[in-house]
């Protein structure tokens, strides 16, 4: 053990500590420090460790002199124990996170590009925003299903989202917003659907200059109904489209000789169905082909698709979507619609966006948002059967105006149940990022209880207050804080005028500050008036002023007169101080004036 031997440790070790050597690892004193086992000067130990410790860390030290010691830490043990296999897997994890959710990173990458490039990212997530997804993959994918479903409609449905998204760049609008997508959306369901209920056919080169015109307004519409919608923080949803193409209709109709539509008419008679001649197979291709209606596709292969596109951005979409669907064919079954319009779907796209905008995007996905998606999509289908009787009255299709009015009423929906957690619009993203920042929200905030003034539980406890935006817990004061200052009520008039005013009424006051050459006149109601200089003598309290402003001290009067011109009336209890600007700012002394308005 570096040159000594155990009778010189165990007679080190065994020595008494003397009284002023503590044992808690305290230097020792002089006398132990000059043993000759013991360094005077030791350059690799610590001032202050216990002498067996000290011996312990010597004897391991010389036989490992020239021996390097390293220490792995846990992350460094993992990344040796990682095979091949666990490599490659985490390799295509993070290759799989840039394509799916927002892909924010590609939009990131494309900032620095020409802008051709970004106005082809901001087409491609206008195409996917229709269903709330913010990814041009998806965007491109959706494309495909256009074309699956008609070259023409493919062309139109482009043409609307280009000029749509031009014409919020021409308008200056957000950028941000233009480049999610958001001035997009409406024109490809503009150009689509123009296309759909068009009744001159595919290919009617004409029609592409009603798709432009129409296309042109949403940016319009969007930004008059986002400047109304933003007091109460609600999205805009599809209602530009519904405006622009219900005016359209409206407009154009199915006997216009230049763009006619196909003719819409109310149902005049009872439907013959046939419960045992229902088509199971068909009633399922139902769920695909009411997703793919939310573009006017009834194709069942372009519905899949869609929610394969909605799949690679966020699988809560997907879900959502398909049990909206499922649930319109439902509810169509329960009012015994139709057996054609359950299979083209038409019960299904209002309740497909209905579910998704409640279950998981608008809200934070918790079990009693998912099922609150559920009953928002049963009313939007019923509510969608009533829309479609009343506008087929006047020949004109019930388009997304169900959805919008439906979603609408579930968003203003107050409750105390604090699981249902309504997003702030700025932090609205994909559902998997939603419930993330309600999850963290949880954990660092408190919903604060503005009527009572408590602090109640978070909003992962039962009986807490539902708050859309809540707010972090206040800091604790501290014990000894002042009391609350009564209410103004009881506070009785400073200055007051006598109903006989006199001259030689008594007036005292002191004067504090650095203003040293300030001269104070103070009026009386009666005209008479004194003026003094500041008394030398005065020595008030010293409170932290700012320099150059006069405190005056007077005494109570009968009344509250003004203070000079800054209109300040006095309501504090017996003689006080008024406070007066500094002569820089104002020009003039601190005066006084009587309710007659002489000075």
């Amino acid at each position: 053990m570096n040159g000594c031997s155990l009778s010189d440790v165990c007679d080190i070790s065994s020595r008494p500590l003397s009284a002023d050597s503590p044992l808690d690892g305290h230097r020792p004193n002089e006398s132990e420090c000059k043993h000759h086992l013991w360094p005077a000067h030791s350059p690799d130990l610590p001032a202050r460790v216990p002498l067996l410790d000290m011996l312990e860390d010597q004897a391991l030290k010389a036989p490992m002199e020239g021996v390097e010691v390293k220490r792995e830490t846990k992350g460094e043990k993992k990344t040796q124990n990682q095979t091949p296999v666990r490599k490659c897997g985490k390799g295509v994890y993070k290759a799989v996170g840039y394509i799916t959710g927002d892909m924010k990173q590609f939009g990131v990458w494309l900032q620095d590009k020409p802008v051709p490039f970004q106005f082809v990212d901001w087409v491609l997530r206008g195409t996917s925003q229709v269903m709330f997804v913010n990814n041009p993959l998806s965007g491109l994918i959706m494309i495909v299903g256009f074309l699956v479903q008609n070259r023409w409609w493919t062309l139109t449905g482009c043409l609307g989202t280009v000029v749509s998204t031009l014409t919020a760049l021409l308008l200056n609008q957000d950028r941000s917003s233009i480049a999610a997508g958001l001035h997009g959306y409406n024109g490809v369901l503009v150009g689509l659907l123009i296309a759909v209920f068009s009744d001159k056919g595919d290919f009617y080169w004409w029609l592409l200059l009603p798709v432009a015109v129409v296309s042109m307004t949403c940016p319009v519409f969007s930004s008059a109904l986002g400047s109304i919608f933003s007091k109460w923080d609600l999205p805009v949803f599809t209602l530009p489209f519904n405006a622009a193409v219900t005016l359209y209709c409206a407009a154009t109709g199915h006997y216009n000789l230049f763009f006619p539509t196909v003719l819409i008419k109310p149902a005049t008679s009872v439907p013959n169905i046939t419960w045992s001649t229902i088509d199971v197979p068909k009633l399922l291709q139902s769920i695909p082909v009411g997703v793919g209606q939310v573009y006017g596709c009834d194709n069942p292969w372009t519905g899949g698709i869609f929610l394969v596109a909605l799949l690679i951005s966020s699988p809560l979409i997907c879900l959502h979507a398909a049990i909206g669907s499922a649930v319109g064919m439902l509810a169509a079954l329960s009012l015994a619609a139709p057996f054609s319009n359950i299979y083209a779907g038409l019960w299904s796209y209002n309740s497909c966006l209905a579910c998704i905008a409640i279950g998981g995007m608008f809200y934070a996905l918790t079990w009693q948002t998912h099922l609150l998606a559920i009953a928002c999509a049963f009313f939007c289908a019923y509510l969608g059967a009533t829309v479609a009787n009343m506008f087929s009255v006047f020949g004109l299709p019930s388009l997304t105006w169900p959805f919008c009015l439906s979603a609408l009423t579930f968003l203003l929906l107050n409750t105390n149940i604090c699981t249902i957690y309504k997003l702030p619009l700025n932090k609205v993203t994909y559902p998997e990022a939603n419930r993330v920042y309600y999850l963290t929200m949880k954990k660092q905030y408190r919903v604060y209880d503005g009527a009572s003034g408590a602090r109640a539980p978070g909003p992962d406890s039962e009986g807490a207050p539902a708050s859309p935006i809540p707010k972090p817990a206040e800091p604790a004061r501290k014990a000894g804080s002042a009391p609350a200052p009564p209410p103004p009520h009881l506070f009785p008039p400073l200055l007051c005028t006598s109903p006989a005013p006199t001259p030689s009424l008594p007036l005292s006051y002191a004067f504090q500050g650095t203003a040293t050459q300030i001269a104070h006149t103070l009026h009386s109601a009666g005209g008479g008036k004194w003026s003094d200089p500041a008394p030398a003598c005065s020595t008030p309290p010293a409170p932290s002023h700012a320099a150059d402003e006069c405190w005056v001290a007077v005494t109570p009067y009968s009344r509250s007169p003004k203070a000079g011109s800054q209109g300040i009336r006095v309501e504090r209890v017996g003689a006080g101080l008024l406070h007066f600007p500094p002569p820089r700012d104002c020009g003039v002394g601190p005066t006084l004036q009587s309710p007659g308005g002489r000075k």
